[in-house]
């Protein structure tokens, strides 16, 4: 799985502003069945790259999105 975690559980691109510059942010939730708190899910926020226009960040973020969803674990098949 090239690296991937297998528990992660869901995938997101965030467009935030800084500093005049449109920065990409990638969300995503792992799933830690092992985790004794309340909270089983970890959400892990990396920064990608910072875009000097708007509309090159939301290209960006919907390419990198697209991506990652693919290695995400699908619904299971059958009935």
């Amino acid at each position: 799985m090239n690296g991937w975690n297998p528990n992660a559980t869901f995938v997101e691109t965030v467009i935030e502003e800084e500093n005049g510059r449109y920065v990409l942010y990638l969300l995503v939730d792992f799933f830690e069945p092992d985790n004794d708190e309340d909270e089983k899910f970890l959400t892990v926020r990396h920064r990608i790259q910072d875009y000097p226009k708007r509309r090159a960040a939301e290209i960006a973020a919907e390419w990198i999105e697209r991506a990652a969803k693919r290695d995400l674990p699908g619904p299971p098949t059958g009935l």
